[in-house]
């Protein structure tokens, strides 16, 4: 058979199937098998070789992808917006504020009693601390030029506190010339007044180990204790309390919304 240029003979095919070939000037492939001939193309020509990116496609390029990277991060670093506080008539409502501005003058009480709500305004015995015209964020004042103010004293403990009652320590802040009283109508205004209370004593179990000596064969316990084991039993419950406590006034003047105070402020609001 004829082909186009040079020509490269065929080997004939024989009777027991052999096949045999021949390659042609424009790049085919003749097969031929017993009494049939297929041509077939070769692998294409290599692709043209592409030119390198110029300038511009490079800073196209990286602008795309420092623009990915900062949607991406933007996203997560974004918290959720604070839902917008309103109460049921539909009103928002504004930040709260603090009713004591800075160098507010304030007064100092301090009472401890057995009732957890106290109401002995008028009795003098459980007055513990009276200390008037302390400066609201004054932070060089005190004895020791730290704002820090310090009160010793004896607690009277009754006959229901050392049968294991609980006694609580009632603190009240209150702007100069104010009392914490609501009797006395004069004197009293509700937002001129803060307040907290909390158990002073705390309780905790005691057991009684009758250990005795292995050589001797007495025991190092006291007899007074060994005389409460066998009087209260193995497990006693006593109330304790520690001899010193530390009140500390928030000097924090930041509108915070409703639900955006961070702990432990969130306890002092009101």
């Amino acid at each position: 058979m004829a082909a186009q240029g040079s020509e490269v003979p065929l080997r004939p095919a024989t009777a027991n199937g052999e096949v045999s070939s021949e390659v042609v000037a424009d790049g085919q492939v003749q097969v031929s098998e017993g009494n049939r001939v297929e041509t077939q193309p070769l692998q294409q020509q290599q692709p043209q070789q592409q030119h390198p990116p110029n300038a511009w496609q490079v800073i196209k390029g990286v602008l795309f992808r420092i623009f990915i990277i900062w949607l991406i991060s933007s996203w997560f670093r974004r918290g959720s917006a604070p839902p917008e506080q309103s109460d049921p008539t539909g009103i928002a409502r504004q930040p709260s504020r603090n009713l004591f501005p800075k160098d507010t003058l304030m007064d100092l009480r301090v009472y401890i009693s057995e009732n957890e709500h106290f109401t002995e305004f008028n009795d003098s015995a459980p007055l513990f601390w009276e200390h008037f015209d302390l400066v609201y964020g004054d932070w060089t004042s005190g004895e020791s030029g730290t704002g820090c103010y310090e009160h010793y004293g004896e607690i009277q403990t009754t006959e229901n506190i050392k049968s294991n009652g609980s006694m609580y320590i009632h603190i009240y802040f209150t702007k100069s010339g104010y009392h914490p009283d609501p009797m006395r109508k004069a004197q009293y205004r509700r937002l001129a007044t803060v307040s907290t209370t909390r158990m002073l004593n705390k309780y905790k179990r005691r057991k009684f180990q009758k250990t005795k000596n292995l050589l001797t064969g007495q025991t190092d316990a006291d007899p007074e204790i060994i005389k409460r084991a066998e009087d209260y039993g193995p497990v006693e419950i006593i109330s304790h309390w520690h001899p010193n406590l530390t009140v500390h006034i928030v000097d924090d003047h930041t509108a915070w919304s409703m639900g955006a105070v961070p702990p432990p402020l969130d306890q002092c609001l009101g």
